[in-house]
């Protein structure tokens, strides 16, 4: 079997083709000496053996190597994954959770560039987990677990000193933050079938290719909420019709309440825990 060409003593492609050109020239000896055509049909026939036993130990052996390079991914995914993340985690970015708002959501800030006398800003920060496959000498990335959080950013949100009408102004604000929340509870509700996948040549390459793909699929989805929200804010004059911002405002709490909640649900430090669907969900 020329085990001198052999890898690690295992046969390899050379052995494949070799044995094969003895299947099919079978008059060709197989230990350089001359035999009968009786004993060239015993060869060939030997060959044939030898071949189908070759090509199931060549499968087999690129069988486990694709598993093992997949467990490879896999593990080394679970060791660059951050911990699950909780709401404790978003607040200390300056998130807090979706509610119906108050003067006091709206902090002072009069460095404020702003031209507006009051200005919000809604929140969402998918999260996700994945997995890596292996097919075709590529690794293939896909999102097993998705979770969402959703709210208000308190970093970005704000009013001028001057400014004296905020309860006023709440019902406008309160629209705009609804309007982020269906955005939210939409992406959340989606399946990992329906999230982008990717494919590289290394477990870095595929891990980069994934961010970048998530990155545009949320950003398409976030373009089509800002586009409700200008024109909201186109319709109603920036909150200065308030008989239009009522009508508006109603229209859009009922498309809230139909859509389902399923973005990270919040409790109170005092009260049990609930998890999020990261943590929930069985690890890979």
């Amino acid at each position: 079997m020329c085990q001198h060409s052999s890898d690690d003593g295992y046969a390899n492609d050379w052995h494949f083709v070799h044995l094969g050109s003895r299947t099919t020239n079978w008059r060709a000896p197989c230990d350089g000496q001359q035999r009968s055509s009786g004993r060239d049909e015993d060869c060939r026939l030997v060959c044939l053996r030898v071949l189908a036993i070759t090509e199931r130990a060549m499968r087999l052996r690129r069988l486990a190597l694709a598993f093992a390079l997949a467990a490879a991914g896999n593990a080394l995914a679970q060791k660059e994954s951050r911990p699950d993340p909780t709401w404790q985690d978003e607040m200390a970015k300056g998130m807090v959770p979706y509610r119906q708002l108050s003067v006091d959501d709206f902090p002072i800030k009069d460095a404020a560039s702003s031209k507006h006398d009051f200005y919000i800003q809604g929140a969402i920060d998918p999260q996700y987990h994945f997995i890596i496959k292996l097919a075709n000498g590529f690794q293939y990335a896909y999102i097993d677990r998705w979770a969402v959080f959703s709210g208000l950013d308190k970093l970005k949100t704000y009013r001028k000193s001057s400014f004296k009408g905020m309860k006023a102004g709440l019902p406008f604000a309160q629209a705009i933050l609804d309007l982020n929340e269906i955005c939210a509870r939409r992406l959340a509700a989606l399946k990992p079938g329906e999230l982008p996948s990717a494919r590289g040549n290394s477990f870095e390459e595929v891990q980069a290719e994934l961010n970048r793909k998530v990155k545009e699929f949320v950003d398409a989805k976030y373009k089509e909420s800002d586009a409700e929200i200008e024109a909201f804010a186109k319709a109603t004059d920036n909150g200065a019709k308030e008989k239009k911002v009522r009508e508006l405002a109603a229209e859009i709490k009922k498309r809230l309440q139909a859509t389902p909640a399923a973005t990270v649900p919040f409790t109170e430090p005092n009260t049990a825990p609930i998890p999020s669907p990261l943590s929930t969900m069985p690890k890979s």
